[in-house]
Order: structure tokens, then sequence, then C-alpha cells
């Protein structure tokens, strides 16, 4: 990986997460200003039977303003599309299978 004049090169070894859309050696951030990544938000799911308490925690800061996805995603975007595809792959994978059910009253999917 390098910076914008290629003078410096940082190696994969040193980096604490993924970043790129291609690798997955790395923890995969999903959301920046919360330091959430894929994983965190799949064992939320599984210990809460399909519901995402890191979603419903993230959608009510965001709400009251407290959030940063402008400066700190690299995308700068809002996480919360993130989160929902995150949840997704979980509930396509094998998660998904004693999670949630489309039309589940206590879907959190959505902002």
């Amino acid at each position: 990986m390098f910076d914008r004049d290629a003078a410096t090169t940082v190696e994969e070894p040193a980096l604490i997460a993924h970043v790129g859309a291609k690798g997955r050696s790395k923890p995969v951030p999903v959301c920046f200003c919360f330091s959430c990544a894929d994983h965190a938000i799949h064992d939320d799911l599984d210990r809460h039977d399909g519901t995402s308490s890191i979603n419903e925690r993230i959608k009510n800061a965001v709400s009251t303003g407290r959030c940063s996805c402008i400066s700190l995603d690299p995308a700068g975007v809002c996480c919360l599309p993130a989160v929902r595809r995150s949840i997704q792959s979980w509930s396509a994978g094998s998660g998904g299978q004693t999670g949630m059910r489309r039309g589940d009253p206590n879907d959190t999917t959505s902002s």
C-alpha cells in the first residue's frame, strides 16, 4: 500500500484493519465512527437471535448527530447502508437460518 506520492510504503502486516474493497485478511470495517467491523456485527446477530443491537446503537447515534461519517469513512457517506449489507450477508449465510425472517417485526435493518 502506498501514500499519494508513493514515497512511503506500508506493508500489509502493519495494517490494523482492512480498508480496501478486495482484501479479507484483516477485519473489514463497516462503521468507522464507532470502530465496528463486519465480524462484530455478525457476532452481535448470533448473540441476539438475529437482532442487531449494534445497528440500533448506530442508528440512534446518527439520528442525534453523534457520528462523523463524512470525515471518518473513506467513502464520505453514512455507514448505515454498509451495516444493513453486513446484516443481510449474515442473514444469507448460516447465521440467518436461526435469525430473522422477512417481515419480522424485530427487523432492525432499515433506518
